[in-house]
């Protein structure tokens, strides 16, 4: 897209974080298709093109409307530019990017895969393999143990999820990572009639409480001077700040 002038994506933390949450969807169309074909080869025995054509016939529409559904959620990301924040513009990458990953995964279901599928499948029977026959065989002896025995499989699930809760319990957990250095912000705003040596004044309070309490540490101080005027807004609260004080 970029050489064709249609985007000036590049690949950065967004655009590559879009493609791994595509990555999932991308196999979901192409799977859907396969499934059908091979149904129409293995359980209608019909032959490998015909197959291929009838089994994606079925398959077309729902698979259209799935992947619709899925870029409709991510198609407005693309139009948040506008605002001008560097955060939106990241996150209409991502929203491209998925965009286009799903709608890659649309046509190569609808277009590669039954022709690849009718040239892979055009020497199979009708007849399954031995382990799908075996895989289905130990499927149905799960299902009809679980059913047979519900009690016994709803305690195991009772059992499972309570032992993962106290493993969850157990784990450490922070929305931040650690952070051995420590750091304190204090901002003291003083009137703009004060003189250097009064604000320098109050620094050097500021500067001496900090180091008299459990502060171990440099201590560095700036100054910046306030606004001529105040913006219109709520009066303050409170006494006025005097030097020395």
């Amino acid at each position: 897209m970029r050489q064709s002038g249609l985007s000036t994506i590049t690949l950065n933390i967004m655009s590559l974080m879009g493609l791994m949450l595509a990555l999932g969807m991308l196999v979901d169309n192409s799977v859907v298709v396969i499934e059908s074909i091979y149904r129409h080869v293995q359980d209608l025995g019909e032959d490998a093109k015909t197959a291929a054509l009838r089994g994606t016939s079925e398959v077309a529409m729902p698979i259209i409307a799935s992947t619709a559904t899925t870029i409709c959620v991510f198609v407005p990301m693309i139009f948040i530019t506008s605002s001008g924040s560097g955060l939106m513009r990241f996150m209409a990458d991502l929203g491209t990017t998925v965009c286009v990953v799903m709608i890659a995964s649309l046509l190569v279901a609808l277009t590669v895969v039954p022709m690849v599928a009718a040239f892979l499948l055009s020497g199979e029977t009708g007849r399954r393999s031995p382990l799908v026959e075996w895989m289905s065989r130990v499927y149905g002896q799960l299902i009809a143990f679980t059913l047979h025995h519900r009690p016994a499989f709803l305690l195991s699930i009772l059992l499972l999820l309570w032992g993962s809760w106290q493993l969850f319990s157990g784990i450490e957990r922070s929305f931040t990572s650690g952070s051995v250095e420590r750091q304190v912000t204090i901002n003291v705003d003083v009137p703009r009639n004060y003189s250097l040596e009064q604000t320098a004044g109050i620094f050097d309070e500021v500067r001496e409480a900090a180091k008299e309490g459990s502060f171990h540490g440099p201590v560095q101080t700036s100054t910046r001077p306030l606004p001529t005027a105040w913006p219109a807004g709520p009066a303050r609260s409170g006494p006025p700040v005097q030097p020395g004080a």
